[in-house]
């Protein structure tokens, strides 16, 4: 029936979503089920973690090679989250999550949240978003770029990284959450391409002699 694959993905498509569910929770138990019954059989091993995945190894290879199926059975995802919800919850709960949301636009984080059904209240965020991908699609070194054409810059103790890239751009991200970044700028006259506030490709704003970076945030300069 459809794929032949055994797995919840499989019943989902040709039965509907109720049984996939019901397939998907079964897939969970079958490999949480022998893997926390270890706790139980061994209660005095030092060596639990180990004894837990192995038996959790078990049961997922059995769900993804059954013999009584002619060793064609399911991917193994549920069955693999089953024993990881067995062996630490929060782990489990944290893989779900990840399958689950991969939409790096509707992540709840500030840095990379942006969502798309309010994009005329934020068309300053995401015109910066435009911004970047320009400057990506127009410089290619910011696409194909090998590790001996990067130049790392010192930053001291501060929370952040600069780089010089092909002696031709310089990229700063300052992760402090209070303190400003200040460094020297690299020999020769550098145009802003990109800061805090916006990217801008066509008038580009000299650097004077001091590089300035505010607190979670970022620079990047383009040599003249």
């Amino acid at each position: 029936m459809g794929s032949g694959n055994a797995g919840a993905s499989n019943v989902t498509s040709e039965l509907g979503w109720k049984y996939g569910i019901i397939t998907g929770i079964s897939d969970v138990l079958k490999a949480f089920i022998p893997t926390y019954l270890v706790v139980f059989i061994f209660p005095n091993t030092n060596q639990e973690i180990h004894m837990m995945a192995l038996a959790g190894t078990g049961a997922v290879l059995g769900h993804i090679y059954p013999f009584f199926l002619d060793f064609r059975g399911g991917k193994g995802v549920a069955c693999y989250i089953g024993m990881l919800l067995a062996i630490n919850w929060q782990i489990g709960v944290a893989v779900i999550i990840g399958l689950i949301d991969h939409n790096s636009y509707e992540k709840d984080n500030e840095t990379n949240w942006l969502n798309w059904n309010e994009r005329e209240m934020n068309h300053e965020l995401v015109d910066y978003y435009k911004g970047l991908i320009e400057l990506r699609k127009q410089y290619s070194e910011f696409r194909h770029s090998k590790p001996e054409d990067f130049e790392f810059i010192d930053v001291g103790e501060k929370v952040a990284v600069a780089y010089i890239l092909k002696d031709r751009f310089v990229v700063i991200l300052n992760g402090e959450n209070e303190d400003t970044l200040e460094l020297d700028k690299p020999a020769g006259q550098w145009n802003i391409l990109a800061d805090e506030k916006r990217v801008n490709l066509e008038n580009q704003q000299l650097v004077s002699n001091k590089i300035i970076v505010p607190p979670s945030s970022g620079i990047v300069l383009k040599r003249n």
